[in-house]
């Protein structure tokens, strides 16, 4: 506490009655804020004696409590008001002047601190000249102007003196009880307390441990975080993206519910680059993990990584670190997802962007989970379970870093650039840089560089361009790209290959659920006949309601010889589809039908399963096709005509 928060205690301490916030502030020559700040401050040490501060509007304030814990309070404030509550020198005030200036305002008069320590102005402003040269040795400037001063420069650089200036200052010890004491100076012991006990509860939730001594720094930087966060402080954009360290995703849930709780503020609020900020601390600590004994989480492991490798061709269930991670990550995600608690961000769209084929691939897969534990899953843990797996696929063939080079990234850049999306796989990189940027050392680990202009100053080899490449030119570049796909990694084509995705999920959905040359008459028959073949649906009635309802409203027939009757997603328990052959074409509203294929696509799963539609949609407008399909006498001679391409 300062001199006037004493002060304020004391005037408070010797009423019985109510008095106003207005009358504290012109008593104490300060703003009604400034006296609301002061009676946080005062609440905290009352609640801890047993008091409470009584803020009533239009009555006032007022303390509550034992009268003889009051007037004991008293007696005690009144005989330290003038020792050594008050920083007696620089060296004591130093830790004060930071918190002022770096995480309560952004500048303060200095007036205002000359009363605060009981001060002159002039031994005020030797004081920040010594704070001046402090900062400067961290590249930051203390601006001194009318009458006011602020510590000004890079946020991140500002955010790494405090924390080492804290550490250094406080001398702080391993272990966390410790650091909230030492740092109750700078900030609430009630914060960090409550912080700790988070941090505890999180680490034992995603089964982490990060060694004791280190701990410091991960609250060090969440409390310096939310206080400058909250005085609308915020960092540039990291440097880390998930294309340059997919490893970096592993700890990202754990940082965003670190945040959030240091905010107290829903994940979905807070910026990308501040939980990579929290991520690269977690990740530079050594923080270790700790697998799961729980054999139900091991079981729902196994089924989905053996899902995913089944959908995508590739064999992943050897890989013990992809098992561990997704054993790790397991537990909280459910847990998240019981509790309704999202962690929906910027990174989330990015990852279904950028991988949006093994996106949807780990989507289906999920479901195993799901109807385990009857949760709906979000975007955002299908994301970072797609992560673990990209990180899985990438240890089979790294991907190709290839950059273009333009001035100033201009619309030349954009010409090159869609001219080279056409010829590269999604899952290389294809960056774009500018020519002032270029240096060796940038494009040391790249695999191809493509230039509109020369780059004399590069000792490695490039491909020049023109701003608008010729065939010739385009030609050069692909003739370089397939040199480097050659081998191994032909193997992860599936996993980029739309049309072997396509095919996966369609057979997920089909399942075993195909009837050949079956002995229907009626378009009635056949429906009955399909829905009956799988009685498991809790919404058995409304379903095949919902089917016979779309055939009344326009029939599903399609003059090839096939119908595609649907349900409403609101009626379907499980997404699938069924198909059927006859022996004898019927008359199915102005068509002859002899194939039938009934979807069922659950509500919420539409966009899911869309793309595979759409590829079986664009087969059947072929007659010769559906023949293909009728005369089929196996289920696997039916399947393989129904994926053969023409």
């Amino acid at each position: 506490m300062n001199k006037r928060q004493i002060e304020i205690l004391i005037d408070l301490l010797e009423r019985d009655n109510y008095i106003s916030a207005a009358k504290l502030a012109k008593k104490h020559q300060v703003s009604t804020k400034t006296i609301y700040t002061d009676l946080d401050v005062l609440e905290e040490d009352l609640l801890q004696k047993q008091l409470k501060l009584i803020k009533i509007p239009r009555h006032g304030l007022i303390i509550e409590g034992d009268l003889i814990v009051k007037h004991q309070l008293l007696v005690t404030v009144r005989n330290h008001l003038s020792t050594s509550l008050l920083p007696s020198d620089y060296s004591q005030r130093e830790g004060h002047y930071l918190r002022k200036l770096l995480l309560e305002n952004d500048n303060c008069s200095i007036l205002d601190l000359a009363m605060d320590f009981f001060l002159s102005e002039t031994s005020v402003r030797r004081d920040l000249d010594r704070l001046e040269k402090l900062v400067s040795d961290h590249h930051l400037a203390l601006i001194k102007e009318h009458g006011c001063v602020s510590i000004q420069g890079d946020e991140g650089k500002i955010r790494s003196f405090l924390r080492s200036y804290l550490l250094d200052h406080y001398q702080l010890m391993p272990g966390a009880l410790s650091a909230s004491q030492e740092l109750s100076t700078m900030f609430r012991e009630c914060d960090l307390t409550q912080l700790d006990k988070k941090i505890q509860e999180l680490k034992a939730l995603f089964a982490i441990s990060i060694p004791q001594h280190l701990e410091i720094y991960v609250m060090l930087d969440l409390v310096i975080n939310s206080y400058r966060i909250k005085n609308n402080h915020y960092l540039r954009a990291v440097d880390v993206s998930i294309e340059d360290d997919l490893h970096f995703i592993e700890v990202y849930p754990l940082a965003s519910e670190l945040l959030s709780a240091s905010l107290d503020l829903p994940v979905d609020l807070l910026s990308d680059d501040e939980i990579k900020q929290i991520c690269l601390t977690i990740l530079s600590l050594g923080y270790i993990p700790m697998a799961s004994d729980n054999q139900e989480f091991k079981r729902l492991t196994t089924d989905l990584i053996d899902k995913v490798s089944e959908l995508s061709g590739l064999d992943f269930s050897q890989d013990s670190y992809l098992r561990e991670m997704i054993n790790k990550h397991m537990r909280p995600m459910i847990y998240r997802l019981k509790n309704k608690i999202t962690i929906e961000n910027q990174t989330t769209e990015e990852i279904k962007k950028r991988y949006s084929i093994l996106f949807n691939i780990v989507w289906l897969a999920s479901k195993i989970v799901t109807d385990s534990y009857h949760i709906d899953f979000l975007d955002s843990e299908i994301a970072f379970l797609t992560i673990y797996f990209q990180i899985a696929v990438e240890k089979i063939e790294k991907p190709l870093e290839i950059v273009i080079v333009c001035p100033h990234g201009l619309a030349t850049s954009e010409l090159i650039f869609n001219t080279l999306r056409r010829l590269i796989s999604p899952y290389d990189h294809l960056k774009k840089i500018d020519f002032s940027d270029v240096t060796d050392e940038l494009v040391q680990d790249v695999d191809m560089i493509i230039s509109s202009v020369e780059l004399r100053q590069l000792s490695c080899n490039y491909i020049l361009v023109s701003p608008v490449p010729s065939q010739f030119e385009v030609d050069k570049i692909q003739n370089f790209y397939h040199s480097l796909t050659d081998g191994n990694r032909k193997i992860l084509s599936v996993v980029k290959d739309k049309q072997s995705i396509n095919q996966s999920m369609v057979c997920d959905l089909i399942q075993n659920h195909i009837y050949l040359n079956q002995d229907c008459k009626t378009y009635d028959q056949v429906i009955q006949f399909l829905v009956n073949q799988d009685s498991s649906s809790e919404l058995q009635t409304a379903y095949i309601d919902s089917i016979f309802q779309r055939e009344h409203l326009g029939s599903t027939s399609v003059y090839t010889g096939i119908a595609l009757p649907h349900a409403n997603p609101r009626t379907v328990g499980k997404s699938g589809l069924k198909l059927l052959t006859l022996k004898q074409p019927i008359v199915w509203g102005a068509n002859k039908v002899k194939v039938v294929m009934l979807i069922s696509i659950k509500e919420g799963e539409e966009e899911l399963y869309k793309d595979a539609l759409i590829y079986l949609y664009s087969k059947i407008d072929d007659q010769h096709f559906i023949d293909q399909l009728v005369t089929a006498t196996t289920t696997q001679e039916f399947m393989t005509r129904l994926f053969r391409e023409e």
